[in-house]
């Protein structure tokens, strides 16, 4: 009884690893129909589309009302992302949108709707030949709010649904500088403001800007400004 107790167990294990993998593929499959969206790449968003609908398919334990809530998750995302773009408010179109797939009987029906809103989201969002930037943002933005954590670009490449050297190339090629360089500069324009603003002292200062190690704060400092952090705060201080 024992030994059937533990495979049911290890099964049980087994499926909710594959049950959460699952789940994770189609939250990358939405970020990047989403992404595909932005830059009005038809034939991307198409494939995406396709794949996503044969991920719900092929997983025979996925039910109506689990499937609903992934394309639901898809459609919240796309009118934010039409929300970001223009300014405007399009709960009550993501409402409507949202009834609409909720009254399909099956998932041919609610791949047709999500067909229908990629459309209707590519003529809310302006574009204007450079939208990759809008992927380049949304990594800034992750760096301004995290990079006291020491965020790597493995870590947003995750969150964001993409590879970690597509990511690390797009960032290079639309700012110029690689992840890393931009994210040591960016922390260190932060220890800057708080050499001249606070009273702060340089382990305080390295542990705030997610360094810690104030020895290598030290050296990047004077590497990127030509000045060590006590010399600096004296001239700004």
């Amino acid at each position: 009884r024992t030994l059937i107790y533990y495979d049911a167990l290890e099964s049980s294990n087994r499926y909710l690893i594959f049950r959460n993998k699952v789940h994770m593929h189609l939250a990358q499959l939405s970020s990047q129909i989403n992404s595909a969206c932005i830059n009005h790449n038809y034939a991307e968003t198409e494939r995406l589309l396709a794949q996503m609908k044969n991920v719900i398919q092929s997983y025979s334990d996925m039910g109506m009302e689990e499937a609903l809530e992934e394309c639901e998750r898809l459609i919240f995302m796309l009118y934010s992302t039409a929300t970001e773009y223009t300014g405007k408010d399009y709960r009550s179109v993501e409402n409507d949108t949202k009834q609409q797939i909720r009254e399909c009987a099956t998932i041919f029906q609610v791949f047709k709707v999500l067909h229908q809103t990629t459309n209707a989201v590519w003529e809310l969002i302006p574009y204007n030949g450079d939208n990759d930037n809008y992927v380049v943002t949304k990594m800034k933005k992750i760096i301004k709010n995290s990079y006291k954590d020491g965020i790597t670009l493995k870590e947003i490449a995750d969150s964001l649904g993409y590879s970690q050297n597509y990511l690390g190339m797009l960032f290079a090629q639309t700012t110029g500088r690689k992840f890393n360089v931009y994210l040591q500069e960016y922390r260190i324009e932060q220890a800057k403001k708080l050499l001249s603003g606070t009273k702060l002292n340089m382990k305080q200062i390295s542990e705030q800007i997610g360094l810690g190690d104030i020895t290598y704060f030290s050296t990047l400092f004077k590497k990127v400004t030509g000045l060590t952090p006590s010399e600096y705060r004296k001239l700004n201080s």
